[in-house]
């Protein structure tokens, strides 16, 4: 089997394995500067407080984001629940959870996540 030829003459001097070991010493010694640099620039970087702590609430199987933190007001898609403001403007929460929406300058809620788990 002649090789490929897509108008380029090193295509007809490397083979695919010489191609994957002249790739891979490339890319090693690629990562090496800058794998030192990024850990310089981050010796540098100013130190921030970590967090002491997290709290993650997995609802898998437990109440929908509408009975919980996105209630919809003004829609009928939430059924009975109605929406509480926030102390962060603009946010709302569900009637539920007055106390944590009192709390929610210090939260950071994650509406975005996407999740293939219990999906069948």
């Amino acid at each position: 089997m002649e090789p490929l030829n897509f108008g380029h003459s090193i295509c007809n001097r490397w083979s695919r394995r010489s191609f994957l070991r002249g790739t891979s010493l490339a890319g090693l010694c690629w990562l090496t500067p800058v794998g030192q640099l990024l850990t310089n620039m981050a010796q540098d970087a100013p130190h921030r407080e970590a967090a002491q702590s997290i709290i993650l609430i997995w609802l898998g199987g437990g109440p929908s984001q509408l009975e919980t933190f996105d209630p919809h007001p003004d829609t009928a898609i939430p059924g009975d629940t109605k929406a509480v403001n926030t102390s962060v403007a603009g946010v709302q929460f569900a009637d539920g959870y007055p106390l944590l929406a009192e709390q929610m300058e210090s939260l950071a809620v994650i509406r975005s996540v996407v999740s293939r788990e219990g999906v069948s």
